[in-house]
């Protein structure tokens, strides 16, 4: 339903039925979730999904695999001219603005993945770009990393599609990895390596930081205080209209649970 929804309101948004949207969203099952193009037979095993009844579902943006359990995710929809018609990637930046508030405000070292890694040295220069068939083993320029451990290691991931001067962009925040369940779907070799990448309460940076201490309601909270601070605006909170429920939920059996589209990425809608 998450992915459904996501697009029931891009499609209102681009309708202009909608002013700009920011949401943030929880899973009530694991789940997997697959890049636009991605092909399912690649680092993924079916066999053991089905076997674990783990629903599959593909995005309508690119990029890799996400495991999506014990996260918080967020989705934003706007104009490129929300984002004064920055280019894709200065746009990237912009709305990845955020997270380093966010991360930076929960008293951890952040910064883009480009930035760490022109400190690192030639060698992690030469990873930035690599395609990878789950979205946590790779690292683009403007993704996030935070200090853990005296490395520095991706904590997320995010992903934008483009249509028209219409923009959306989506992300996983994950809380913790649970790798112990990731590592029975995905092959030992796409798996992220621990040393690259890490969760908000696995960081170890901040004793404080915890499900003990911190509930997803504060750090919802917390997310929509940096997102309004890093874009410059108020908050208008809304529930999905009526109408919008019934589109998403027509997409979610027509689309989102179907094979057509999960497995093969074939679509009519």
């Amino acid at each position: 339903m998450a992915m459904a929804v996501d697009q029931t309101l891009l499609d209102a948004f681009v309708a202009g039925e909608k002013k700009p949207v920011f949401r943030l969203y929880g899973w009530s099952e694991p789940t997997i979730s697959l890049g636009r193009f991605q092909p399912t037979e690649v680092g993924l095993n079916l066999a053991k999904v089905k076997e674990y009844q783990i629903p599959l579902v593909r995005r309508i943006t690119g990029g890799g695999a996400i495991y999506h359990d014990d996260e918080i995710t967020y989705s934003m929809i706007c104009t490129q001219q929300d984002l004064d018609g920055l280019a894709v990637k200065d746009a990237y930046r912009k709305l990845c603005g955020f997270l380093l508030r966010f991360y930076r405000g929960l008293g951890l070292s952040a910064c883009f993945a480009g930035d760490a890694a022109m400190q690192d040295g030639d060698a992690a220069v030469s990873l930035i770009g690599q395609k990878t068939v789950h979205c946590f083993a790779g690292q683009e320029k403007y993704d996030v990393v935070v200090n853990s451990r005296n490395r520095w290691k991706k904590l997320g991931g995010n992903a934008q599609r483009r249509m028209g001067q219409v923009v959306f962009q989506h992300g996983s925040i994950p809380l913790t990895l649970q790798r112990e369940d990731q590592s029975r779907f995905f092959a030992p070799s796409i798996m992220p390596e621990p040393e690259r990448v890490t969760a908000l309460f696995e960081t170890g940076e901040n004793a404080q930081l915890s499900e003990q201490t911190f509930s997803r309601a504060e750090l919802a909270n917390q997310i929509k205080r940096h997102f309004a601070d890093e874009m410059q605006l108020d908050w208008v909170e809304e529930p999905l209209t009526t109408q919008e429920f019934d589109q998403a939920a027509n997409l979610a059996e027509t689309k989102y649970r179907n094979d057509e589209w999960n497995l093969y990425g074939r679509s009519e809608s």
